[in-house]
């Protein structure tokens, strides 16, 4: 759950896998939307997850994909109206750990 000033402001759950982590769920409330806490909530997780690719999967024509893309995600797969996307590892994070 994410939270901002003691209330509810939107949800992200990610899935550890071997070799990857995958975001299964990331949704800010309209009201908290174009306020930069997806780009802080993304930024966290490289810092977190150093070692392994972060994955996830959207809708081509879901208004977040520009700010995945921004933040280094790129297409993977294409299946109908959806894409499957990933963001390597910083290789300059991962020969620091």
């Amino acid at each position: 759950m994410v939270i901002i000033a003691g209330k509810r402001a939107g949800y992200l759950s990610v899935i550890k896998e071997p070799t990857s982590i995958y975001i299964d769920n990331i949704q800010l409330s309209p009201a908290r939307q174009g306020q930069g806490i997806g780009t802080k909530l993304l930024n966290r997780l490289p810092a977190t997850y150093s070692k392994v690719s972060i994955r996830l999967t959207t809708f081509e024509d879901n208004p977040a994909k520009r700010l995945y893309e921004r933040m280094g995600f790129v297409v993977v797969e294409r299946n109908g109206m959806t894409v499957k996307m990933e963001k390597q590892p910083n290789e300059a994070v991962y020969r620091s750990c």
